[in-house]
């Protein structure tokens, strides 16, 4: 089971490579930031929705997310998991600062629920949500501090 520090016992991994995000060891849940709406048409995500297919978009849809909030999906064919972080109501928006940080608490507690020990991400929220790269890392490590979370961040 996922931990929490009490004790500031635990803590988390934090690193970054270069290396395609796809091809990292399947123990890594793989995370990506998507739009209220899935539309996945943009970006890595387009990367995301050739891989696991139109059942990735429907199951999002499906559940009918809030903003901040994060669908898990986990493709037994490809066994993989996906958490699809929602940080802004359509694809063609931006997500502000608040509805990301949020987002990431979010998908801590869903790790957490989970029992998930490992993540491998994008630089999320960086790229064409064009929020600070620098300020998305801090509130990556603010977030997971408390946890021995392993996060692995794949640059491309």
């Amino acid at each position: 089971m996922v931990r929490q520090k009490k004790e500031g016992k635990l803590k988390m991994k934090y690193t970054e490579v270069k290396m395609d995000l796809f091809k990292t060891e399947k123990k890594y849940m793989l995370g990506h930031c998507i739009a209220q709406d899935a539309g996945m048409g943009a970006g890595i995500a387009t990367q995301f929705r050739k891989l696991f297919g139109n059942r990735l978009i429907n199951i999002v849809r499906e559940q009918k997310p809030a903003v901040v909030d994060v669908v898990f999906y986990y493709s037994k064919n490809r066994k993989r998991g996906v958490y699809n972080i929602i940080t802004k109501k359509y694809s063609t928006g931006k997500p502000s600062r608040a509805s990301f940080d949020r987002a990431i608490e979010i998908l801590k507690d869903k790790m957490i629920e989970n029992d998930h020990h490992y993540l491998a991400i994008p630089l999320i929220g960086a790229g064409l949500d064009r929020l600070s790269w620098d300020d998305n890392k801090a509130t990556l490590m603010r977030v997971f501090e408390d946890t021995d979370i392993e996060i692995l961040v794949c640059k491309q």
